[in-house]
């Protein structure tokens, strides 16, 4: 199996896990008969512990998933892959750990070894696509073009969320300012793809799902701007029809 897969999947299912111990501590904390007590020592001893053992296995879990996708995405040398999505799997022991010292008293060995693994694997993966980036051969051939776009892409999408969430009107222009370089950028690679200019039938199939992506973002975000926007009117002729009431009384 190409490393990244049992990252994605392994990632996924402790991502559930790790959930369903999130809606445990919601129990304990809102609905359990002793749930005073449990709020009394929420940031102290145990209940801190629990807690921490729940944001680590959400965000090890997270990571998993993220660190399989960009295996497979990225074109990094094949032992590193495999090294990095060992690693990867091998840092869920932190939050697992913490859950065996918090329940068992278990000694921190594994809480340290998983900190210790996922540190390193990130580090590695960066190094290793920044490797590409700057020109080292991973093995196969790389449309350099195309995987510096991506990269910068990838900061673009961050800030088209951060917009998004903040003013629809801006998050809007974002995602069609970004669905609009996904097309052009398609264009050109599908171009060179017919050309045997060196893209990769996976480059192709990967950029229509971006672009299919952000077109139903940009269309997402348009349909909420304009309801929005009919809510308000709505809202306005209510108002206005209450004032005139209120003067004519």
């Amino acid at each position: 199996m190409r490393p990244g897969k049992w990252n994605i999947s392994a990632g996924l299912l402790f991502l559930a896990g790790f959930m369903v111990y999130g809606f445990a501590l919601i129990y304990l904390r809102d609905f359990a008969p002793d749930k005073a007590q449990w709020i009394a020592e929420y940031s102290t001893g145990k209940h801190f512990e629990a807690r921490l053992a729940h944001v680590h296995g959400n965000l090890f879990a997270f990571l998993n998933v993220t660190i399989g996708y960009l295996l497979i995405r990225l074109p990094v040398a094949s032992a590193s892959a495999r090294w990095v999505s060992r690693l990867s799997l091998l840092g869920m022991l932190m939050p697992i750990g913490i859950l065996a010292e918090l329940l068992f008293g278990a000694p921190p060995a594994f809480v340290l070894l998983g900190g210790v693994s996922m540190v390193v694997a990130v580090a590695w993966l960066g190094i290793a696509a920044g490797r590409v980036l700057v020109g080292a051969d991973p093995g196969y051939v790389v449309f350099r073009p195309l995987l510096l776009y991506n990269t910068t892409m990838g900061f673009m999408y961050v800030a088209a969320g951060i917009a998004i969430w903040r003013d629809l009107v801006n998050g809007r222009n974002a995602a069609g300012a970004i669905f609009a370089l996904h097309l052009l950028v398609f264009a050109r690679i599908l171009v060179a793809y017919g050309r045997g200019g060196g893209v990769a039938g996976d480059s192709l199939r990967a950029m229509t799902l971006r672009t299919s992506v952000w077109l139903a973002l940009f269309v997402a975000t348009v349909w909420l701007e304009r309801s929005r926007m009919v809510g308000s009117a709505e809202v306005r002729c209510n108002r206005n029809v209450l004032v005139s009431k209120a003067k004519h009384r």
